[in-house]
């Protein structure tokens, strides 16, 4: 939890250090836990746009990332890790993978009312209908998770996944899906852009990418 409120507020140096420190008491305490810090240090990692890295790290966990069945995920303790393989998918454009296992986990978290994750991947498959060329489907998609969103005042979650995001918004605002909370969701979107371009100042790039 540490992690995630460094990572959020833009320490991500500090981020990492954290989750590796969990990660050392997890891996001789919870392979639950192991899971969860190998999870979210990927989830990290495909944020900085770095792939390989969030791919890497799960191999070196023996993560398998091309296995797509229900049985191939029964062995893991968390199910953040079929969540973040998801994502991986995604980045990769495999998208009719991805819509499989987005299907197949909206099942689960509907039966067990799992609000937070029905959102996460409601966004995630509004992304892989996007990438399959079904505008209609995105945005359906879209809409049920801003539907679900909306009474909990869900801001981050919409704002910082996959950069495709910030554009179906946009399409979804003109299509009048819910353009008040939308608004709100776009706005705090290019505030943060702005707040970055500020602290950065003019530099011409970083000596080491992130």
């Amino acid at each position: 939890n540490l992690g995630n409120a460094l990572y959020a507020s833009a320490d991500v140096e500090g981020a990492f250090v954290t989750n590796h420190q969990a990660w050392q008491v997890a891996r001789n305490t919870s392979r639950w836990f192991e899971e969860i810090t190998i999870s979210q240090q990927a989830e990290w990692y495909l944020a900085q746009g770095n792939l390989g890295t969030a791919i890497e790290i799960l191999r070196r966990a023996q993560v398998q990332i091309d296995e797509i069945s229900n049985a191939a995920f029964s062995g893991y303790k968390s199910q953040l890790i079929p969540l973040t393989i998801i994502q991986i998918l995604i980045a990769q454009k495999q998208y009719s993978k991805a819509l499989k296992l987005t299907r197949l986990f909206l099942d689960e978290f509907e039966n067990k009312k799992i609000g937070y994750y029905i959102i996460r991947l409601l966004t995630w498959q509004a992304l892989v209908y996007h990438g399959l060329r079904q505008p209609d489907q995105a945005l359906a998609s879209l809409e049920r998770a801003l539907t679900l969103a909306a009474p909990e005042g869900y801001v981050r979650t919409f704002i910082k996944p996959q950069p495709g995001l910030i554009n179906l918004l946009r399409q979804a605002h003109t299509a009048r899906i819910m353009p008040d909370y939308i608004e709100k969701l776009l706005a705090t979107f290019e505030h943060e852009v702005r707040s970055q371009s500020i602290e950065m100042g003019p530099t011409h790039g970083l000596v080491e990418p992130l």
